[in-house]
């Protein structure tokens, strides 16, 4: 991945993540030249800047190209997301600062892959589902966990789900897809959005599929061998970002796809059990080594088949994973490190 990246954007992702460190840092702290900061800033990370930058004419044809309708501005995917700053004659423009958060963290990635199926692709299965796995592994929440595997269904080989987890008597499966939303979606494109939860509910009948006809009869990798009941199983469809549609939607597509009656009995078992989550949902909950489990029980308890599962607080909040600890950890240090520097150019007190 460090490969890929600076063979397209030409430097190191670490520049790009020190510089809106620290650039957002500043713009938020007491007792600092701004102006003097910005202006070393600028000399220090000029590559990473150039990289986040638009010509104003460049900008307004990348927005025409979304839409050329004022009266959508308000909602859709607009340039500044993975480019910030307007170029304009001589003049360089910051108009939304709190974005450069976003510029170097999902834009770039949506950018890095950008047109690329192949590189999508093979993020899916080399970066995405290796994150999840090491998430769920490293959140010590799990009595087992499994990866992916192929097993014999009788007439073919087929493979599992992505992961498969237990805890007590409650089995989770998370299948990892790198889906995100349509950006003619921001703009109410029925024909998008008929695509998007087309896509989400041909993800949950597989999930549904293995759940229900596949696991355990064909397959069951787990040293709990006591009889498993449907009710104590759960699936989640990580995506890498929501087009929050609602969910009631995707279960019926879904539905119709297996020629189950809505509202049945199997039909509210499904719409309770299998739900469509976004990574950074699973991340929290196991930065924090939260029971996911537990709350997927409580959704289903309360049945709320069309709210946002895990969009809550968290009772918990103490990180437990090693490599978010570790990293925040070189961000202080990233900081402190900077702090030295604006003390030198006398910059701040």
């Amino acid at each position: 991945m460090n490969e890929e990246f600076e063979s397209q954007f030409d430097l190191p992702y670490l520049e790009f993540l020190k510089f809106a460190l620290y650039f957002h840092s500043f713009i938020s702290a007491k007792d600092v030249v701004a102006d003097g900061i910005f202006k070393y800033l600028y000399k220090k990370y000029s590559e990473v800047i150039k990289g986040l930058t638009l010509a104003r004419k460049n900008y307004i044809s990348e927005l025409d190209e979304m839409t050329t309708n004022a009266s959508d501005y308000l909602y859709c995917l607009r340039p500044s997301y993975a480019f910030p700053f307007i170029q304009d004659n001589n003049a360089l423009f910051l108009p939304l600062p709190h974005l450069i958060i976003k510029s170097v963290t999902s834009s770039l990635l949506y950018r890095l892959t950008s047109g690329n199926n192949m590189l999508t692709n093979r993020m899916g299965k080399a970066v995405f589902e290796e994150y999840l796995f090491n998430l769920v592994e490293r959140s010590s929440t799990f009595d087992e966990i499994y990866r992916e595997f192929e097993y014999y269904n009788g007439k073919s080989i087929n493979k599992t789900i992505d992961i498969m987890l237990r805890k007590g008597n409650d089995y989770l499966f998370m299948d990892s897809k790198s889906t995100k939303p349509f950006i003619s979606m921001r703009t109410f494109d029925e024909i998008s959005i008929d695509k998007n939860i087309k896509v989400l509910a041909k993800s949950c009948v597989q999930m549904y599929k293995n759940l229900r006809n596949e696991f355990p009869q064909k397959y069951n990798p787990f040293k709990n061998v006591n009889e498993i009941q449907k009710e104590n199983l759960w699936g989640i469809v990580v995506i890498l970002e929501d087009s929050f549609v609602m969910r009631e939607k995707i279960y019926q597509k879904a539905a119709e796809m297996l020629n189950i009656e809505v509202n049945s009995e199997e039909y509210n078992w499904f719409s309770l059990h299998i739900c469509v989550v976004q990574l950074y949902e699973i991340e929290r909950y196991c930065f924090v080594g939260e029971d996911i489990i537990k709350y997927m029980k409580r959704h289903a308890a309360e049945g709320r088949c069309n709210d946002f599962l895990l969009a809550n607080e968290l009772e918990g909040s103490e990180a437990v994973n090693k490599d978010f600890i570790d990293f925040k950890l070189m961000l202080i240090d990233f900081l402190s490190d900077f702090g030295e520097e604006l003390k030198k150019e006398k910059l701040i007190i």
